[in-house]
């Protein structure tokens, strides 16, 4: 059943209520981010404290930050850079080879993975086809780039889909933890 692909194990608010011990309890060593209105909103070049914080809190629970996104090299490092920690930028989320290449470089396993992200379509259903993790978030904004609102569009439509099916309603959180 493909839909399945579409849902994530958990459901959050924000990444402000994810809690790291849980997911490192669960054997988590690697998490990867995404950036656009996951930890900033699309539009803005600055991170936010609690984005900081929270990238800081993964690296003291001794898990491995990643950032990964579909957004252009420069804004993909800058965020990388300032958070200190390894980006992928044109990620061409949900294709598995962005996926692959971190389980290949910090040598982890599907299931030691964990991906942060505010999309089904890209985010979700490239760690669930990769059978990590996956973490759905609300999007920090409303603003989105020309790919990300084409994106939501066919979103709605998957989370119509979901409702009926009765495997996630939008705005209902839970959490797999």
């Amino acid at each position: 059943m493909a839909y399945k692909l579409f849902k994530p194990k958990a459901y959050v608010k924000s990444f402000k209520d994810i809690d790291l011990l849980a997911l490192k309890d669960k054997g988590i060593k690697v998490i990867i981010l995404d950036i656009d209105n996951t930890l900033v909103e699309s539009r803005k070049d600055v991170l936010g404290e609690s984005a900081k914080r929270f990238v800081k809190q993964i690296k003291s629970c001794r898990m491995i930050p990643v950032v990964i996104s579909n957004n252009v090299e420069s804004r993909v490092k800058s965020f990388g850079e300032e958070l200190n920690c390894d980006y992928i930028s044109f990620a061409l989320k949900p294709f598995s080879t962005s996926f692959k290449h971190i389980m290949e470089k910090y040598d982890v396993t599907n299931d030691e993975v964990a991906v942060i992200g505010d999309q089904l379509l890209t985010d979700v259903l490239g760690g669930n086809k990769q059978d990590m993790y996956t973490i759905l978030v609300d999007p920090f904004s409303e603003k989105d780039n020309i790919f990300g609102m084409i994106n939501r569009q066919i979103e709605k439509g998957v989370f119509k889909f979901l409702e009926h099916k009765k495997l996630i309603k939008k705005g209902k959180y839970y959490d797999d933890l």
